[in-house]
């Protein structure tokens, strides 16, 4: 069998509204820019194409990133979530087996967060990290649901169609709380900075 296509989408459009002033992606934690992070993750993991789908201070963002990601601009960016996430998925090889979609705001994601995903992926599921109960991100999608992805709108994820489809999902049990670390405003960015 020949090893499947898998592909991601970092959503990297937000305009960092709850950062009061600065924009959190460019934010330095560990030593580089949260989004650098984010995307060296899941370019590390091996994922082809990865597909950085900017927005707000867009050309400050695609400067920040690593080499080998594929940058598309959201110029509707702020019509919400949705709308980012079609823009990333519509930029995919038609070819694709699945896709990983992953926040750039996720500063401890590591490669190994996308590989576990990928080892447990089968045709048709999609594979959701869970900790303590919860469900985290990055989430593997099987491309058969790419169509239904295209059709949300406004802020909302994919979790609708996670919930449309129960016998469909994988929960895959997380080691530890990066599937949940993100970084919406000074708070979280002062953790984040201390460790978590």
């Amino acid at each position: 069998m020949n090893r499947p296509k898998i592909a991601a989408v970092v959503l990297a459009a937000g305009s960092s509204s709850r950062m009061r002033g600065s924009h959190k992606l460019l934010e330095i934690v560990d030593g580089q820019p949260m989004v650098a992070s984010a995307v060296a993750a899941a370019l590390a993991s091996g994922l082809e194409p990865v597909v950085v789908v900017t927005g707000h201070m867009a050309s400050e963002v695609q400067a920040a990133l690593p080499d080998g990601a594929r940058v598309v601009h959201n110029s509707a960016h702020a019509d919400g979530l949705a709308s980012s996430l079609r823009t990333g998925l519509r930029a995919l090889p038609p070819d694709v087996d699945a896709v990983v979609v992953s926040l750039a705001d996720m500063p401890f994601l590591r490669a190994r967060h996308f590989e576990v995903l990928v080892e447990a992926w089968r045709p048709g599921t999609i594979v959701v990290p869970v900790r303590d109960g919860r469900r985290g991100n990055p989430v593997l999608w099987s491309a058969t649901f790419i169509d239904e992805m295209c059709g949300l709108h406004g802020d909302s994820g994919a979790k609708s169609i996670m919930d449309r489809y129960p016998d469909a999902v994988i929960e895959l049990l997380a080691d530890d709380d990066a599937v949940f670390t993100d970084v919406d405003d000074a708070d979280d960015l002062e953790r984040a900075r201390s460790g978590g």
